[in-house]
């Protein structure tokens, strides 16, 4: 007869890091701040440089400001 084959088995299977939901917060919070940033810079680049006499650029600024905004 076979002797029985006894696995070891240890609840310990290596260091583990868990996350906590604050942590997880925080880093939706930063990842939602950075891309608010970005949005806002690239619609104020059109008007850093306003040439208010022209209706060219007043209109093409415009214009880029409606057509760079989502629906």
């Amino acid at each position: 007869m076979k002797e029985p084959v006894v696995v070891a088995h240890s609840g310990d299977s290596g260091p583990t890091q868990l996350m906590d939901s604050e942590s997880g917060w925080k880093l939706l919070f930063v990842l939602g701040t950075g891309l608010a940033i970005v949005g806002l810079m690239d619609f104020a680049l059109p008007f850093l440089s306003p040439q208010w006499a022209s209706l060219a650029w007043e209109f093409g600024t415009v214009t880029g400001a409606f057509e760079g905004m989502p629906i």
